[in-house]
């Protein structure tokens, strides 16, 4: 069933590009990265075909699955964010990650702040996990001091790898969002594309000390994780 669920979320990434079209403009080219298995896409032919294939899966189902109509209420799709720090600011409260969902919603749903009349309500929503993997009531965010929070990827992309061992839940029941206190050279926010669903790298990496403001950063992301293309 929790399998069966992503594979819906990722199913109804075509109807993002309309609310997403006003939001990426927004984004600095150093404030977004790209899947680290898809940085050569267009010069891999598998990855091109492995696009290709989902993209025809997505518009099959979309077609024919009676779900995607209005009036069968939101996805819900439960975050946790994992907190790798270092006791600095990158160590963000409770309240800032509660607040970056309020706003995650508001944009998938168009609406509050960030309507558009351009825009649609596209029929995702998002909550901070409140079951963990072993069953145990919990707030979605977690915790951990680590030399990790740092991530070297201009020393090896493997330091991502690192990062996110030190905490992640299962990739096909949850969305992963690490928390951490630097990228040193890569973006300081970058997210892999549906194709790498359930891989050791699935996920969205934020630098703690860039959330709040006007909060696109995070639905940006979440914009490729559900298979955007800038």
């Amino acid at each position: 069933k929790n399998i069966a669920l992503i594979k819906f979320i990722m199913k109804k990434n075509l109807f993002l590009l309309l609310i997403f079209s006003t939001l990426i403009v927004k984004a600095q080219i150093n404030q977004c990265g790209t899947d680290l298995l898809q940085s050569n896409l267009l010069n891999d032919p598998l990855k091109e075909q492995q696009l290709k294939s989902m993209n025809e899966q997505l518009a099959f189902y979309i077609t024919n699955n009676p779900r995607t109509s209005q009036g069968s209420g939101p996805l819900i799709v439960p975050i946790v964010f994992h907190v790798i720090h270092q006791n600095g600011p990158e160590n963000v409260s409770d309240s800032v990650l509660q607040a970056e969902i309020v706003a995650l919603n508001q944009y998938f749903s168009n609406s509050g702040p960030y309507y558009s009349p351009t825009g649609v309500d596209i029929g995702i929503q998002f909550c901070l996990a409140s079951v963990d993997p072993f069953g145990n009531p919990t707030n979605g965010i977690t915790r951990n001091y680590s030399s990790h929070a740092v991530v070297n990827m201009g020393a090896s992309a493997i330091n991502d790898i690192y990062m996110k061992n030190v905490n992640r839940w299962n990739p096909y029941r949850y969305l992963n969002i690490w928390i951490v206190k630097q990228v040193v050279n890569y973006a300081n926010a970058y997210a892999t594309l549906p194709i790498s669903l359930g891989s050791v790298n699935d996920g969205i990496v934020i630098v703690g000390t860039d959330l709040g403001g006007i909060h696109y950063l995070i639905t940006h992301e979440v914009g490729h994780y559900l298979g955007l293309n800038h």
